[in-house]
């Protein structure tokens, strides 16, 4: 065994020996695996934005146009086409022309301003998951913001009773490239996502707390409903896996 280990240590002398002198060899070892390393961190990034997105805007009025700007305004959102009817709605992602639909049904302004809850439906493909979790995750927190404005509305606030002013570290521009760029503390990445997951389903849940302690009736849409204020979330499908449906309520 020593006998083995001895010719082994030869060996690899020697080849290190004429690596070091060869520096052809030596950039072809080192330079295209750094290379390929960079160009990687900087090509994959899982940031989601721009998804395409068909409107069904029945209600017609500037609060629904508000509402369609908000969504757009997250910049996850791109309008690409307005839709006269739910089937053209449903159609258009069944081609493949757009991954999310917002419906929003007539009588939602005058839902709005009678204090009851005004519905509004997104169609979500959830053939790519990372796109449906996105905007599963934005639709939700657009229509929690659009229900805090009308409650602070209704309470006569002129702004939210607590701000929180969130300071990301070392990634200020939440890039996912950072995570996969050389020389990068992906804990950091990684811990600051779980971190940002964990806070919102937090808030949502102290929120649904909030509204049946209160009294209020927790509306379910579905099977699985959640309830988040005046927040109304249901998730379904089209039977074939592809198409999730998902339920605001601002």
């Amino acid at each position: 065994m020593r006998t083995l280990f001895r010719g082994f240590t030869a060996i690899l002398f020697k080849e290190f020996t004429i690596i070091i002198r060869d520096y052809t060899t030596l950039f072809f070892m080192f330079f295209p695996p750094v290379m390929q390393i960079i160009a990687f961190g900087y090509a994959l990034d899982n940031d989601v934005k721009n998804i395409t997105t068909v409107v069904l805007d029945e209600d017609r009025t500037v609060e629904s146009r508000q509402l369609v700007e908000h969504f757009v305004n997250t910049h996850s959102f791109r309008i690409v086409s307005q839709v006269g009817s739910i089937e053209e709605l449903s159609a258009e992602i069944r081609r493949g022309h757009a991954y999310v639909g917002i419906q929003i049904p007539p009588g939602f302004t005058r839902e709005l301003h009678a204090g009851h809850t005004a519905r509004v439906q997104v169609l979500i493909d959830g053939s790519n998951s990372t796109t449906a979790m996105q905007a599963l995750n934005t639709s939700v927190a657009v229509a929690f913001r659009e229900s805090l404005t009308v409650l602070n509305a209704k309470l006569g606030r002129t702004g939210l009773p607590v701000e929180v002013r969130p300071q990301v570290l070392y990634n200020p521009g939440d890039a996912q490239s950072e995570f996969f760029r050389a020389g990068r503390d992906r804990r950091g990445v990684a811990d600051r996502d779980r971190v940002r997951d964990r806070a919102f389903n937090r808030a949502r849940t102290r929120a649904w707390h909030a509204r049946t302690t209160a009294g209020q009736p927790a509306l379910a849409l579905g099977t699985h409903a959640r309830q988040a204020r005046a927040v109304s979330l249901h998730l379904d499908d089209d039977g074939g896996g592809t198409v999730r449906r998902v339920a605001l309520a601002v």
